[in-house]
């Protein structure tokens, strides 16, 4: 993968218990709003069509048993994500296909409150060469998730980010001890996951620009749009095709046909992208079989 070309935000915003609804700040500073893009823009750059997932719990709070959220839970709120429909829209962006869970790992070491960005890529760095998690490719991405209340120093505003560090993906899942709020980490890493697919390197893939003209990734512009799906929280992302935040439980046959009318070519290619054991809803397979009868 080249170098970041380009300045993009990355991060996830922390948001109060209840977001704001005016459209400035008390400075005048305009307030960016969910569901509005004012441009999109497919800068040609690297996505990655082929996720695969490494979960690195960092510290030795997430194996005490009064850990809030336990180690188990986030990873069990984190499998739902991924094995439900929630990246079924990525296919429109280069077919970007649902992402694989490659390994979990416990690092007890604990990290630094706030830490650099440095310090992360050298947790990760460590591990990948003593063997720990599995050597990097430009498919796999390393997420960094601390316990609650861990912060960090470079990015003091959010709840999470992801980059590239020249050799290979990263991100951090904050963590607020809870799995259903606005900063909590199933929301964040959804919110991450789709992004660090569909823009690897910020700036570089599938970008926006929200409602006050700032650059952005598809899910800042969705960022306080979520659904709590089974006492789990989930972001929604930007759909170009349906213009609108978006947030699919279930692999849809009918968007797909109706991405193959508007687009053949791109719809098509987009249907193969459909994982076979991808969950349908009745209504989805009832639809294809009447399409493929009529």
């Amino acid at each position: 993968m080249p170098n970041p070309p380009s300045k993009v935000y990355k991060g996830v915003k922390s948001l109060p218990a209840q977001p704001p609804t005016t459209l400035t700040g008390s400075g005048g500073e305009c307030r960016s709003q969910d569901g509005i893009v004012q441009h999109f823009s497919d800068n040609g750059g690297s996505v990655v069509t082929d996720p695969r997932v490494v979960l690195i719990f960092w510290g030795s709070a997430w194996s005490s048993s009064t850990a809030s959220p336990s180690m188990g839970q986030a990873k069990q709120a984190i499998e739902s994500i991924l094995s439900a429909g929630y990246m079924s829209r990525l296919a429109q962006y280069r077919r970007i296909r649902r992402a694989k869970l490659l390994a979990t790992h416990l690092h007890p070491e604990n990290p630094p409150n706030p830490f650099t960005d440095d310090q992360l890529v050298g947790m990760i760095t460590g591990l990948i060469s003593s063997g720990a998690v599995p050597s990097s490719g430009n498919d796999i991405i390393y997420f960094g998730l601390t316990p609650e209340g861990v912060r960090s120093k470079d990015h003091l505003d959010d709840v999470g980010f992801h980059d590239y560090n020249g050799s290979f993906l990263f991100g951090w899942i904050g963590n607020d001890g809870t799995l259903t709020s606005l900063n909590s980490t199933p929301k964040v890493f959804s919110h991450e996951l789709a992004e660090a697919c569909s823009d690897p390197i910020p700036g570089d893939g599938i970008v926006v620009e929200d409602s006050c003209g700032n650059n952005a990734e598809i899910s800042d512009v969705c960022n306080s749009t979520i659904q709590v799906i089974n006492g789990v929280a989930i972001c929604s992302y930007w759909s170009e095709r349906d213009k609108s935040c978006v947030l699919p439980t279930h692999y849809s046959v009918r968007w797909f046909f109706g991405a193959a009318q508007k687009n053949p070519a791109k719809g098509m290619r987009a249907a193969l992208a459909i994982p076979i054991l991808a969950p349908l809803k009745l209504t989805d397979l009832l639809y294809a079989i009447l399409h493929f009868s009529s």
